[in-house]
């Protein structure tokens, strides 16, 4: 049976880590794609992608089909779950900044050189997942309150009639979005930024 032909790399085996090398300057969707596909094929607990030729990154806001981000963090969740290693080499320092803004640096790890990658590799992991989490309160939550309590006095001194029902309510509804928007905390997961607003968290949502 002929092998499959690869148009975005070359692959080869060193100490059971299958070594994955882009030939194209720029990586894409699809030569992650096709990673993935050398992977599955080859059935290894242990990956290097070897960058030395890629220069560019293809950007999301003008081919969001093509950008490589999300193919990468799906191949490394897949590796994750059956026990692989995933270690990144000889990546270009302007590729390296953007891995570092992105912090995809810190779930696929780089390294200098496919020979250290392969030491590292071989070792016990020293990835940490990211533990980051911030807090951020609203002071101005507090003319919301201020107002619902207005609204609550309202309704009191009225009386037995029917400002009294609406005026209370307006004041309950004021006072439970107060409490949902009391503070905004941003967590990061991994692979995913948490946003939450509370401590009411009838708001929140993730983004990969």
């Amino acid at each position: 049976m002929d092998k499959p032909e690869y148009h975005f790399l070359t692959h080869h085996t060193e100490k059971e880590v299958i070594v994955l090398t882009f030939t194209e300057p720029t990586l894409n969707a699809d030569a992650v794609m096709e990673a993935i596909s050398v992977i599955n094929a080859g059935d290894a607990r242990k990956i290097i992608l070897d960058c030395q030729t890629i220069r560019y990154l293809v950007g999301g806001s003008l081919y969001p089909d093509q950008e490589p981000f999300t193919p990468l963090l799906k191949l490394r969740k897949q590796l994750t779950e059956a026990g692989s290693r995933l270690t990144q080499c000889n990546v270009n320092p302007d590729v390296a900044d953007v891995f570092r803004i992105t912090r995809l640096d810190r779930l696929i790890e780089i390294q200098p050189s496919v020979k250290s990658a392969l030491a590292c590799i071989e070792g016990p992991t020293t990835m940490k997942m990211p533990r980051h989490s911030h807090t951020q309160h609203a002071p101005l939550c507090l003319i919301l309150y201020g107002s619902a309590l207005a609204s609550l006095a309202l309704g009191w001194m009225v009386g037995e009639t029917p400002g009294m029902y609406i005026a209370g309510s307006v004041g309950l509804l004021i006072a439970s979005l107060a409490t949902c928007f009391h503070r905004l905390t941003v967590q990061d997961q991994g692979e995913v930024l948490a946003i939450q607003f509370g401590p009411v968290p009838l708001f929140r949502r993730s983004v990969q």
